[in-house]
């Protein structure tokens, strides 16, 4: 989010609203959270049978344990991006295009 403060400064001097921005930075950071969890189920099914072995009375591909998995992950990300979105969604646009 510091990185692009100046780009966020000059979005709300263009006239953008702080809902707008809010929902920019929770889009992009779901669209990435989305990837990583696609990415990881993909990974966790071809490596399941590898450590099937490894499992105490589990089986490889247990839906409840992976839908908990999933979303506890997908929470845990939304949350993550709360604090950032709501920190740039109160720039001073005045100062963070000073700052540049």
């Amino acid at each position: 989010m510091t990185r692009r403060r100046g780009e966020i400064g000059i979005r709300i001097a263009l006239g953008a609203d702080r809902g707008s921005i809010f929902g920019m930075l929770f889009r992009e950071s779901g669209k990435m959270l989305l990837a990583g969890l696609l990415v990881g189920t993909l990974i966790t099914f071809s490596v399941a049978t590898l450590v099937s072995k490894m499992l105490f009375e589990l089986k490889p591909y247990d839906p409840v344990a992976l839908a908990a998995a999933i979303v506890l992950l997908l929470v845990v990300g939304l949350l993550a991006t709360l604090a950032p979105a709501l920190r740039a969604a109160r720039i001073n646009p005045t100062a963070a295009l000073r700052e540049e």
